[in-house]
């Protein structure tokens, strides 16, 4: 949302003789959530002599919590007691406008500005200061000279504006002199003010008075939005031998995937899982098909961990060799995704694909390891994955003289180039080595803090949950840490995935 306003919503151009010319400066400021694209401004009433000196290109898009500088002209083109004009300013729905004053009537004594505006500030910002010129024209029929005796505020006490820096009156002006003094303005709280400065001379008829105002808020409304993480997809495929090697290992396997299973059943991602052994390679036009009546399982589902017990009990074989790279690729191809009775629904677009090979002998496909890393790589792309990334439960990977790594492991090469872990399937509880893995499939919880643009008033702050209020509170609400500048939430108040969180407040743009 873009808000407009202004460094001086009301600009006093002061007295100028006919033919002369002034330049006045202020900027123009964005206090909104979003972008300003503003319009070329428009005169309007009394605009004769004013011009619109910067920005020269349009349109001109100020960023939130950013201003634009901008100079206007005037150059009066006859006598006249008094200018007026009006600028209006336009950015989408967002409007403001701004009034313009001046004179050129032939005066003896003359205040520039002809009105002291000081604008918006806030409470807390300090104090602003503006200096007044109290000019002796020298304009025909003026005298010689001109005394000063008192300068003195119509409102005697309770203002926020002082007059400083003035010299000691009386003070004598002579034609083309001038005095000038500083005022001074400063409020304790939030409100509109204004006075009148009054410059009395001892020459009959020569009193001049000088409008002063100023306002004081607290900050300004600002609202922020964010969006909660989408629950995020994660397809997980299990790759498992069943040569021969794998009988000494069968029953820790089922017991690890198991634990490893429940752990899964945690995650509060969108995840399905599916199994495939290397005996699928044996049948005729289903080769890769998953394992089971009910080819993918989801977590979300309450039989989820049984049915996966079941599975994963895929038995042994008498045969030696191994190919779990050439099942993993078959399983993937795009001929068994598109199987409606195999592995059609598997691989989502936007998903992350984690897959586990789990096996007790190196492999023995027939194509090099690189062709099967390219084919694994091309999924993502293919299919519009997250990510991809592929661990390994192995044989050792040390050579016969002892050396490990053990380069030549394909399976070291693949977890090593798909951004997984290898784990030794001999080792004791080797589904914990999987565990810290996918950070992004849920079991990390949902983000819980939100930091904001700008710095707020904390008395202000006002939080909401699509579109509901949510209550300040350490145990069951949220919290702000000035020290981060960020809204915090308890676990027990912790938005929901793809909720929209709101954030008003009162901006603070300088003190505590």
């Amino acid at each position: 949302m873009c808000v407009l306003t202004s460094s001086s919503l009301e600009v006093s151009m002061g007295w100028l003789p006919v033919g002369k010319q002034r330049e006045r400066s202020f900027t123009i400021q964005n206090r909104g959530s979003g972008d300003c694209v503003l319009e070329r401004p428009v005169w309007s009433g009394d605009s004769e002599g004013f011009a619109l000196v910067s920005p020269s290109v349009w349109p001109a898009t100020v960023a939130s919590g950013s201003s634009i500088s901008v100079r206007v002209a005037w150059s009066p083109k006859r006598e006249q007691s008094s200018y007026k004009a009006t600028l209006a300013w336009k950015a989408g729905a967002a409007r403001l406008e701004q009034s313009f004053s001046g004179s050129s009537q032939a005066k003896c004594l003359l205040v520039v500005p002809g009105t002291l505006d000081f604008g918006e500030q806030e409470v807390g910002c300090g104090a602003s200061v503006q200096t007044v010129h109290v000019y002796h024209t020298g304009a025909s029929g003026c005298p010689d000279s001109i005394e000063i005796y008192d300068i003195a505020w119509v409102q005697k006490g309770g203002h926020p504006f002082k007059v400083t820096k003035q010299p000691l009156l009386p003070v004598t002006l002579q034609a083309r002199e001038q005095l000038s003094v500083a005022v001074h303005f400063e409020a304790e709280k939030v409100g509109l003010f204004s006075n009148q400065l009054v410059f009395h001379s001892t020459t009959k008829g020569l009193i001049e008075q000088l409008a002063v105002k100023g306002k004081v808020v607290d900050g300004y409304e600002q609202i922020e939005t964010f969006r909660q993480i989408s629950r995020p997809k994660v397809d997980v495929l299990f790759v498992l031998d069943t040569s021969s090697k794998m009988a000494t290992y069968q029953k820790d396997v089922v017991a690890g995937l198991k634990k490893f299973a429940e752990w899964i059943h945690t995650w509060s991602s969108d995840t399905q899982v599916a199994i495939v052994s290397t005996e699928s390679l044996q049948g005729d036009g289903g080769q890769g098909c998953f394992v089971g009546s009910k080819k993918i399982l989801s977590i979300s589902d309450p039989h989820f961990l049984k049915q996966f017990e079941n599975q994963v009990r895929v038995g042994v074989t008498t045969r030696r060799e191994s190919k779990v790279l050439a099942t993993m690729e078959q399983a993937l191809s795009s001929k068994m995704l598109n199987n409606t009775k195999c592995n059609k629904g598997f691989l989502r677009k936007g998903a992350i694909l984690e897959v586990y090979v789990i096996s007790a002998t190196q492999d023995t496909s027939p194509k090099s390891i690189e062709y099967y890393i390219h084919s694994i790589k091309a999924l993502q792309k293919s299919h519009g994955l997250l990510s991809i990334r592929v661990n390994v439960v192995g044989p050792s990977i040390c050579t016969h003289d002892g050396l490990c790594p053990h380069e030549k492991s394909r399976y070291l090469r693949l977890s090593r180039l798909l951004k997984g872990v290898y784990v030794h399937i001999g080792r004791e509880l080797f589904w914990q080595g999987l565990m810290p893995l996918c950070s992004m499939c849920g079991f990390g919880g949902l983000p819980s803090s939100f930091s904001l643009s700008r710095i707020p008033r904390p008395s202000t702050l006002s939080v909401s949950v699509n579109g509901q209020r949510v209550k300040k509170s350490a145990q069951d609400g949220w919290e702000y840490f000035s020290a981060y500048n960020t809204i915090y939430f308890s676990k027990f108040a912790q938005p929901p995935y793809d909720s929209q969180i709101d954030v008003r407040y009162r901006a603070r743009t300088c003190g505590k």
